[in-house]
């Protein structure tokens, strides 16, 4: 029980500390480029905000909203292959909205 308790009151690691800092700091450069990307989506800049979304992506891989929001931009763009592509990525990561589309589009 003592070793235990032991356990839990060890610092973790250094690497693992690191880790975390930088799954921080990618969370927070992927937030800069999807607000980016939705400026120039705003402007109507969807090439600019493609390009943004897919940056965000770099960082945030698992954020299936970006890709939900690529979609719908490559869609704009009349790029419906990539469109597709995208939507199907974010059903994959567990976008409701995303299958949904999809389930439509059949």
């Amino acid at each position: 029980m003592i070793w235990l308790l032991a356990c839990f009151q060890k610092t973790p690691p250094a690497p693992a500390v690191e880790e975390v800092e930088q799954a921080v700091r990618y969370n927070h450069v992927a937030r800069a480029h999807y607000i980016r990307a939705n400026m120039h989506r705003e402007r109507g800049e969807l090439s600019l905000a493609a390009a943004e979304y897919k940056r965000a992506i770099l960082f945030d891989p698992k954020a299936a909203v970006l890709y939900l929001e690529l979609a719908e931009v490559r869609a704009a763009l009349g790029e419906d292959e990539l469109a597709l592509e995208y939507l199907r990525e974010a059903a994959l990561l567990g976008s409701e909205e995303a299958r949904a589309l999809l389930v439509e589009g059949d």
